[in-house]
């Protein structure tokens, strides 16, 4: 049996003009949908104390919540479905008494989404990483990736004016 090792890169990327209006794009529609589903959450929860949030319950609210917002669908559809795994992980572990109570987005601190690969949607090609929606982006990799590495999730953050994955 094979042993697969979990090991994280972090590549500093060089969008273009577009890529970077659809990855700030993309952080405000993530935001957006964390913030609503979470008052959601809350409100269901003060009207029935007994209310727990169930995952697939809320990511299958995601495709009615976007057809009152269209600009959901021009960002990465996986992005968003991870934005409410994490908020279900949050909430969750605030009811466990793990953490403290989820707290909603703010655009100052909107650094960061998930996405994952799908499909071979995220692959290393030459100097560039393919990512969903954005295509091709370059990067900078001071180090060499092994061939036979697989991406599995992926993380596009944003630190001051510098994008990674």
């Amino acid at each position: 049996m094979e042993k697969r090792i979990k090991k994280t890169y972090k590549i500093r990327l060089y969008p273009s003009i577009r890529q970077k209006a659809l990855i700030e794009k993309t952080l405000g529609c993530v935001r957006q949908v964390y913030n609503d589903f979470l008052a959601m959450c809350i409100d269901s929860y003060e009207k029935d104390k007994t209310f727990r949030v169930k995952k697939y319950t809320l990511i299958k609210l995601l495709p009615e919540y976007k057809e009152d917002f269209p600009y959901l669908k021009e960002v990465d559809s996986i992005a968003l479905q991870q934005t409410i795994l994490h908020l279900h992980s949050a909430y969750s572990n605030f009811f466990r008494h793990n953490a403290e109570f989820p707290k909603f987005k703010k655009k100052k601190n909107d650094y960061a989404y998930t996405t994952m690969n799908v499909n071979n949607s995220v692959r290393i090609i030459g100097d560039e990483i393919q990512l969903p929606k954005l295509g091709k982006v370059i990067m900078i990799n001071s180090f060499a990736i092994p061939s036979s590495f697989s991406f599995t999730t992926v993380t596009i953050s944003r630190e001051g004016k510098y994008y990674y994955v």
